[in-house]
């Protein structure tokens, strides 16, 4: 399939959590940390994409490998910094053929998973590879190159999920084990430290 890059996306402040999410702890890491890790384990190309309360987020990552853009338009939406994160990616390695798009509320996420997700990218020929979970379709999904133009002109406020949803005809999907597991209010961090 070519280059392909991994797209993370924690440049938000939390606002419903009442704390940073991306500094939450799980299994000894972070949940930025644990995420950057999974994919500088899985791909040389990782860019992170940071905002809200970017130094102490930068720190937590200044160990790995991945590249951090500091998107200081952060506040206009996910879909701002999936244009961010794409236009890095493009400009550092402009033969890339397809971004994987991650955040780092996924607990649940593996090494796995993201290798099943690219394999099942390679053996398709849809233009979309995402995971499932429950009965939604969502990130982690992986967009080939045909695939670029429309997430550089994503819409602030929306994000990869959007865009699967008006190219369904282009999507593949593999299920996610755990994949709505997010955290995004003080109930869904109780549940996760006890084990859901």
């Amino acid at each position: 399939m070519g280059e392909s890059a991994i797209l993370i996306l924690a440049a938000g402040s939390s606002s419903r959590l009442g704390q940073s999410k991306q500094l939450l702890q799980y299994q000894g890491q972070s949940l930025l940390q644990r995420t950057a890790s999974i994919a500088c384990a899985i791909s040389q190309h990782v860019v992170v994409v940071l905002g809200s309360n970017f130094d102490n987020h930068a720190k937590e990552i200044a160990n790995l490998s991945a590249y951090v853009v500091n998107n200081q338009d952060w506040q206009k939406g996910m879909g701002c910094s999936l244009k961010v994160g794409v236009k890095e990616i493009l400009s550092r390695w402009p033969t890339t053929k397809a971004i994987t798009v991650l955040v780092c509320d996924q607990p649940r996420l593996t090494e796995q998973h993201l290798k099943l997700l690219i394999e099942c990218a390679a053996n398709n020929a849809q233009a979309i590879a995402c995971s499932s979970y429950g009965s939604a379709l969502g990130v982690p999904a992986l967009f080939k190159k045909e695939m670029f133009t429309f997430l550089q002109q994503t819409g602030d406020n929306e994000g990869a999920k959007k865009l699967i949803q008006q190219h369904l005809e282009q999507v593949v999907s593999i299920p996610f084990d755990g994949g709505e597991i997010d955290i995004d209010t003080p109930e869904d961090l109780n549940k996760l430290d006890t084990g859901y």
